[in-house]
């Protein structure tokens, strides 16, 4: 069941409301700017309005999300470097969020009504772990979209999943999926 609503009005509130925050309780950000992510203890929902953006550049592990988060109708700037995202988090839902730049996922993650715009030559996410599912979402990229790869010798299947997806390249002849050749067996993906 949701919890109660827990409203911030400006970035320098967010920390300590969101340190205040219950599993199941949703923060709502009223407020367009710039907000860092701190670490989320609790499974909580993120909520913005338009132009409500969450610098998460830099390298290393964005937040510490263990429990899982839902986030709906905000923009994650990610920045170009590699092996930046939630390290190892619970389930991370995205609904209707803006994802600028290189992604990488740890975990499983949902993402329903998404748009990923990458602007360099490189992947809008690297699915490194866990199960990752796109449904609605756009993809404006210069070439390149998910990359499916894992430096570990996995025995648990994971899942990619692509429904209902619009995928536009500013590049030719450039693939959509790209798996790790030695993980062929590991994964399920399905693109519709």
């Amino acid at each position: 069941s949701q919890g109660k609503t827990i409203v911030v009005t400006k970035p320098e509130e967010l920390a300590e409301k969101i340190s205040g925050a219950e599993a199941g309780d949703v923060i709502s950000i009223s407020a367009a700017g710039t907000y860092k992510l701190p670490n989320l203890s609790n499974n909580i929902t993120i909520s913005g309005v338009e132009g409500v953006e969450f610098d998460c550049t830099g390298s290393g592990s964005i937040a510490s999300i263990p429990n899982g988060a839902t986030f709906k109708n905000v923009t994650m700037n990610f920045g170009q470097s590699g092996y930046h995202g939630f390290q190892h988090p619970g389930h991370i839902k995205m609904d209707g969020c803006t994802l600028n730049g290189l992604f990488f996922s740890y975990d499983d993650m949902t993402f329903t009504n998404c748009t990923f715009n990458q602007t360099a030559e490189e992947y809008s996410m690297w699915c490194y772990a866990g199960n990752c599912s796109y449904d609605k979402c756009t993809f404006n990229n210069n070439g390149k979209f998910l990359n499916v790869y894992n430096e570990g010798n996995s025995t648990k299947p994971w899942k990619v999943s692509m429904t209902n997806c619009q995928l536009n390249s500013s590049k030719q002849n450039k693939a959509v999926l790209n798996i790790k050749e030695n993980l062929f067996w590991a994964f399920i993906y399905n693109i519709i």
